[in-house]
């Protein structure tokens, strides 16, 4: 369940990471920062000799935008997430039990979290591979108090992140890379978990100076974070048991539907297993998603994945997991009339470890 969490935060980071990179100038100053360019530098870069960045013998750079002007710091409010009932398909076999989490107060975690991507980017019938950064990051998490109805209240905060090296990628760019990822070590947040797992109260500390794409990566990480609360059943279940959770979130000017497929593998006293596959599909509006550059408008995104979760329940986050996720985004860049088709593909292999 809290798999979906990590989902939403590598999928996120990897659209916005990867976009800049495969549409930069080669001639970007060795000093750029990561951020999103605009339509007038993408029609620019959009020619037959420089075709969007995305023929295959050309470096992909990092593009200088430190010139730029500032862009604001996204916010959280506009972000709805709602989950429907559960659905019960199987109640497994006996014996059954009714499965909550219970971490005491001053219960702590590390978890690392390591990610590997592989992915492509289309652009004017022009398709580029992406880079494939193996990027790790570790968080920790502590619960401060729990309620008279048992919620728990959970901070967080991110240790480390590392990027490792990768070919194909100029050490410049990457080192670019580690510097905007950087960013994150130090990010607090907190939220209120229900005892079924439901998340309320999410609160993230975005700092003035953190970058937009990485602003912008935080507030679809705050959708995760409720994606990740998906509750398991109120009623007793044993192994064997199935459930989905369909839920709708909403954010951006993007409307997505998803359903979260879970079977119960084992239960051994607080040790879980699942089995756990999602898919979720959403498309824009219409209208221009706020975070992105003006001209740039979200089509259609779909996310697919399947994988395991080891689950201790008395722990916040899993003992360990390994999930492939699988996401495709369409969009379009509009300017001066123009309308340039860009469709990224992208295959996320994560795993979790907890202590």
């Amino acid at each position: 369940m809290r798999q979906k969490f990590i989902t939403a935060v590598v999928g996120s980071a990897a659209i916005a990471l990867a976009f800049p990179f495969a549409q930069a100038s080669p001639q970007a100053s060795p000093q750029a920062s990561l951020q999103a360019s605009s339509p007038t530098n993408l029609q620019e870069d959009v020619t037959p000799s420089h075709g969007y960045g995305l023929t295959s013998n050309e470096p992909v750079m990092a593009q200088d935008t430190s010139q730029g002007e500032p862009q604001a710091v996204p916010s959280f409010s506009d972000a709805e997430f709602s989950f429907e009932d559960i659905t019960i398909l199987s109640s497994g076999v006996e014996p059954r039990q009714v499965l909550q989490i219970q971490p005491e107060v001053n219960a702590q975690q590390q978890s690392v979290i390591d990610v590997d991507m592989n992915g492509q980017m289309t652009a004017s019938g022009r398709t580029q591979t992406l880079p494939n950064i193996p990027t790790t990051m570790t968080l920790m998490t502590d619960v401060t108090r729990i309620d008279d109805a048992d919620n728990r209240y959970i901070e967080f905060e991110y240790t480390d992140v590392g990027v490792g090296e990768t070919s194909g990628l100029p050490s410049e760019a990457l080192n670019v890379m580690r510097s905007q990822l950087g960013q994150l070590v130090g990010l607090r947040g907190s939220w209120v978990q229900a005892p079924q797992g439901a998340i309320s109260q999410l609160e993230i500390t975005i700092p003035e100076t953190m970058s937009p794409v990485l602003a912008q990566n935080m507030q679809q990480m705050a959708e995760g974070m409720q994606q990740m609360s998906a509750p398991f059943p109120t009623e007793a279940i044993g192994v064997g048991a199935q459930w989905q959770a369909p839920y709708t979130a909403s954010m951006n000017g993007i409307t997505m539907r998803g359903v979260a497929a879970y079977e119960l593998l084992s239960h051994e006293g607080d040790r879980v297993s699942l089995a756990a596959t999602i898919s979720q599909q959403g498309a824009s509006s219409g209208s221009n998603s706020q975070g992105l550059p003006p001209g740039v408008n979200i089509g259609v995104q779909q996310t697919t994945g399947e994988g395991t979760i080891d689950m201790d329940l008395k722990q916040v986050m899993p003992i360990q997991s390994n999930l492939e996720i699988t996401t495709y985004n369409s969009f379009t860049i509009s300017n001066q009339g123009n309308e340039i088709p860009v469709s990224m593909a992208l295959l996320i292999n994560m795993t979790l470890v907890s202590e």
